[in-house]
């Protein structure tokens, strides 16, 4: 449960004090309860739910404005010193006052319970920065009488500063064992702590995340002056990486370059993650296996990497990685152009236990980022390792960027001298047409492509199978969790994508975005007089059901499967 500090009981910062020790061990979402002035948030926040911003102008360099996101949701900011924050709106120049008030006092109230000195960090309404920011979506009536209280869509909020203060605490989620729990408290108001806060502390406090709704929020985040620094990094230049990660699209149009090296920053750690967890998936292949004998297929290896990382690894992602440090393993590349992993010749158990490996991977790996985010411009990834098999007067590339030559399991075969006569010879058997004397069988070229044919169809229909049989195990999973939903209520197609990809990602096959939206076309095909699909304004699609049947879907399924079969 969250912790709660009653407002009728502590009224001074000495009073407060322990208790924000007492709290900050554990938690980072906190309640404040029987505030003298709720009635005034809740009025002012009701006001706001009804004032559409004007997102035209957008947001400037310091991003401050009103900008639109997707789905019809407006983001209206304002960021400046606590005593002039520039609000142009009346309700929401209101309602930041009182906020401002409530931040500053429990900012110091949370400074000094992680043992921070108030003359290192003053804060009052002059040396102190505020963030003002309000997400606003407008419900239409007229999208077919459907009263909308869930349909909310939530994202995903980390304060970047001291401490955010929520004026109403309701249509907010939090982790509570595991999972996302759903906030309401109007009658309280929340605050969750910041990145900022966790820095301070020296790893005293460490700042959860949360999840807001984008219909109608407002929550005001409270820095140090921008001049000030910590750890090294002034406080503006926190803030707008902060910026750049909470509105990507925005940030592409008005900081590229900062983006771009943001960007590359995240694939630099992708491929970090990506060697460390391979080292883990090599030792245990060396435990269970030989790896003196033979070196495992790239191709076995990346589910597992996948698996272990929750996230899709491909060949040309493991190949980045190797560009990096292209001596961190030893690539070969067969004759059916399938490549081996193997561990450099210092032990294969001595190699997979020594810590420095990762240390010297992460070395090179930051000097490799440093290097490239001075370049003029910057690149948009890791370039992939380019590996070339050797073969006589031949090469075999794999696409990439930095080359390296691999050596071919089997040695090239010499060429037979005939010193006949005293000059190289060659027999007049290599001159003879070997597919007529290897052809046995009497088969003739058109048989031997319509084989191939048949045998390419018959693998691409395989494949549709296990497709299908994917798609059909998919669909009762799908099916199952939206069983598990409230009926006879509305629900976006962007919400369920969202909750049915979550639900999945820890299950043996994870499904995607692009494979979930199928899978609800189908089941509302599948179950037309039950599933109900309405397209509101904006091209939204918002799906209805009431109880649904399991049974029902499994022989409707098998009627479809049937229909296929005899047609």
């Amino acid at each position: 449960m969250i912790k709660a500090i009653d407002l009728n009981v502590i009224t001074t910062e000495d009073e407060l004090l322990p208790i924000m020790k007492s709290i900050l061990r554990n938690e980072s979402v906190i309640l404040l309860k029987n505030y003298a002035n709720m009635e005034t948030l809740r009025t002012l926040s009701g006001i706001l739910a009804n004032d559409s911003p004007d997102d035209s102008v957008g947001f400037d360099r310091n991003f401050v404005g009103c900008t639109k996101l997707e789905n019809g949701i407006s983001v209206e900011q304002f960021i400046g010193s606590a005593d002039s924050v520039g609000v142009q709106n009346s309700a929401l120049s209101k309602l930041s006052s009182r906020l401002v008030k409530i931040a500053i006092f429990f900012a110091r109230a949370c400074l000094a319970a992680v043992n921070v000195d108030k003359k290192e960090i003053a804060l009052d309404e002059r040396h102190s920065t505020v963030k003002v920011t309000r997400y606003h979506k407008p419900i239409s009536k007229s999208m077919l009488d459907l009263e909308f209280d869930y349909e909310d869509e939530y994202v995903l909020h980390n304060s970047s500063g001291i401490i955010t203060v929520f004026p109403v605490a309701h249509c907010v989620q939090f982790k509570q064992h595991g999972k996302w729990t759903s906030l309401q408290e109007p009658n309280s108001i929340l605050i969750q702590t910041g990145t900022l806060l966790s820095q301070f502390s020296n790893g005293m406090h460490a700042s959860d995340s949360i999840k807001i709704s984008t219909t109608n929020t407002t929550h005001l985040t409270i820095f140090p002056a921008l001049e000030s620094s910590v750890n090294g990094q002034s406080v503006s230049r926190l803030l707008l990486l902060n910026q750049l990660q909470e509105f990507p699209q925005d940030a592409e149009v008005l900081y590229p370059k900062e983006m771009a090296q943001q960007n590359l920053a995240k694939r630099v750690g992708f491929c970090k993650d990506i060697f460390n967890v391979t080292d883990s998936v090599m030792s245990l292949y060396c435990v269970s296996r030989s790896l003196t004998s033979s070196n495992p297929g790239l191709d076995k290896l990346l589910p597992q990497i996948s698996n272990m990382l929750k996230r899709k690894v491909s060949q040309d992602d493991f190949l980045r990685m190797m560009h990096i440090w292209d001596e961190a393993y030893m690539l070969e590349v067969g004759s059916d152009h399938e490549i081996t992993v193997g561990l450099p010749s210092s032990g294969l158990l001595n190699t997979l236990t020594n810590k420095s490996r990762k240390l010297r991977y992460t070395e090179l790996a930051d000097k490799w980022l440093s290097d490239a985010v001075l370049q003029p411009q910057v690149l948009t990834n890791v370039p992939a390792l380019k590996i070339r098999k050797r073969r006589s007067s031949s090469t075999f590339d794999i696409q990439g960027g930095h080359s390296r030559d691999l050596q071919t399991p089997r040695a090239l075969a010499q060429p037979k001298k005939n010193r006949t006569n005293g000059y190289i010879a060659n027999t007049k058997e290599k001159f003879m047409f070997k597919e007529l004397s290897n052809n046995e069988n009497g088969e003739s070229l058109l048989e031997r492509i319509r084989e191939k044919e048949r045998r390419a169809a018959a693998l691409l229909s395989q494949r549709e199978r296990q497709y299908e049989q994917f798609l059909n195990i998919k669909t009762f999973q799908v099916f199952d969790i939206l069983n598990s939903l409230t009926p006879d209520r509305p629900y976006t197609a962007t919400h369920l994508i969202s909750l049915i990809v979550d639900s999945l990602v820890d299950s043996n096959n994870p499904i995607g975005e692009r494979e979930t939206y199928d899978i609800l076309l189908r089941l509302q095909t599948l179950l037309k007089d039950r599933i109900k699909i309405i397209e509101a304004e904006g091209s939204l699609k918002v799906f209805r059901w009431p109880s649904l049947d399991r049974l029902l879907l499994e022989e409707r399924i098998k009627d479809s499967n049937e229909q296929l079969l005899n047609g």
